[in-house]
């Protein structure tokens, strides 16, 4: 009966939310747009969700042909969403013309989009991108950051190209291609369940939630095509297919860059054994080089994407926006330009990452499940920690979530959604209202609980010793 209820909400939540996005084909300086009723409705599908994961999921294990009835619910909600109008988000278009560059034979890591948004038969540039941008302005026109070359990696090139091959600069297409790594992702995070004797019901976490559905297939953000990828690397090296594992996680890291903040959860249990240790850590690190290598030239570059983004760019944060504050209050004291705060506070984030990375594998790992718990843990720092702590960055938790549920993290899922209210705010001149208040209201719940449960657990560790 729960999991029914589930559905319904989920379900009828996702129609609202398909009606509604036909509101949003006109999102630049338009006051107008129901921004409220958009966030009050994902927050009511997130809490339904969390609801349900916290205290009914265990009691839906007996239910005949479960998967199958999990499977077609999702299934259903990501149909709804996958021809809806994307709602408040544009980086799909970056995709779009980066697949339609690599497929036509061009290297997407060359040229920024707006040489081809002004490009004329007199410039030095391939003539056939000039043709390709005036035939397609309306995805040129749309790029956010269109004066920076791409930041995405290659591996990821490659899907944004294989979308242009099924049909050239359409967003369905490029959808269809989410839903298949979807798919995928949600066959080997059953298979991976069953090898570590989890209950099977645990899918519901991943499949069912509602940030995953809402930000890959409404608006078509590409963080969802890691996952198969790197369950992959999970199940091999549970598998003790040792070479292929690091091999599969290079090639994670080839679609996004932060599963390299696994590879010491990898080789951990191979430290003792030089040889061993020396060859896995050569096939990651080649592997890997080669796959980045055209992301790495393009960093020296003029106009580099992935220059900028790890030099300057921030939003929706927290712990990083307070390392800020204080770096930039102590540069002048000791005689240095506040300016150099960004670049300071991110090599203390770096350096932070390295610390939390290294406690956390200082020894082998007890058992398979330790993998797992360790990734989230790690994955989950990355995240509190980064300058950019968008939604659909908080669905690199889910696969370990799956497995290993946690409900203060759990809670994300309902206060995630508050982040669309600086689409509110902003327009009115009241982005300041948001910053300072709003991103607190959306970690601060979690932090809390996190720190309630750890502080709980000292406690009754403290005990059990007597």
């Amino acid at each position: 009966m729960s999991l029914i209820l589930l559905a319904l909400a989920t379900l009828s939540s996702f129609i609202c939310l398909n009606f509604l996005s036909t509101r949003f084909i006109e999102i630049e300086n338009n006051p107008d747009l129901p921004i409220i009723q958009f966030v009050i409705i994902y927050i009511f599908i997130g809490l339904c969700y969390f609801l349900f994961v916290t205290r009914f999921r265990k009691h839906i294990t007996r239910i005949k042909s479960l998967i199958i009835l999990i499977f077609i619910i999702g299934f259903i909600a990501r149909a709804l969403m996958i021809f809806s109008v994307p709602i408040l988000e544009v980086d799909f278009y970056r995709y779009l013309w980066d697949g339609g560059v690599l497929a036509n034979g061009y290297n997407p890591y060359k040229y920024a989009p707006d040489t081809f948004i002004s490009a004329d038969s007199k410039d030095h540039i391939p003539q056939n991108l000039v043709i390709l941008g005036k035939k397609n302005n309306h995805i040129l026109n749309n790029i956010n950051h269109p004066q920076l070359k791409t930041a995405y990696p290659p591996v990821a090139e490659l899907t944004f190209a294989l979308a242009h091959i099924i049909k050239p600069f359409s967003l369905i297409s490029w959808k269809f291609v989410l839903l298949f790594f979807d798919i995928v992702t949600f066959i080997l995070l059953f298979v991976l369940l069953k090898k570590l004797k989890i209950p099977e019901s645990n899918l519901i976490i991943y499949w069912l939630n509602p940030l995953l559905i809402k930000e890959t297939f409404n608006s078509g953000h590409m963080d969802v095509i890691v996952f198969p990828i790197l369950i992959g690397a999970f199940l091999l090296l549970l598998s003790k297919r040792y070479n292929f594992s690091f091999i599969a996680l290079s090639a994670a890291v080839g679609v996004k860059l932060w599963p390299v903040l696994l590879f010491p959860v990898f080789i951990r249990n191979f430290i003792s054994g030089w040889k061993k240790f020396l060859k896995y850590f050569s096939i990651f690190s080649l592997s890997t080089l080669v796959l980045l290598l055209p992301l790495i030239y393009s960093y020296f570059y003029q106009a580099s994407g992935i220059e900028a983004y790890s030099r300057s760019w921030q939003n929706n944060d927290l712990f990083f926006r307070l390392i800020l504050v204080v770096t930039e209050f102590i540069l002048p004291l000791i005689g240095y330009h506040s300016g150099h705060g960004q670049f300071l506070s991110r090599i203390l984030i770096v350096l932070i990452l390295i610390i939390v990375v290294l406690y956390f594998n200082r020894v082998k790992a007890k058992d398979n499940l330790d993998y797992i718990k360790k990734s989230l843990v790690i994955i989950s720092f990355a995240f509190f920690l980064s300058p950019t702590q968008f939604p659909w960055y908080y669905l690199w938790l889910l696969p370990f979530l799956t497995i290993m549920p946690y409900k203060p993290l759990l809670l994300l899922t309902v206060l995630m959604p508050l982040y669309y209210l600086r689409y509110y705010f902003e327009p009115r001149g009241q982005y300041d209202l948001y910053y300072d208040f709003i991103v607190w209201l959306e970690y601060l719940p979690v932090l809390s609980w996190i720190l309630y449960d750890l502080i709980k657990r000292k406690k009754l560790k403290a005990l059990s010793g007597f």
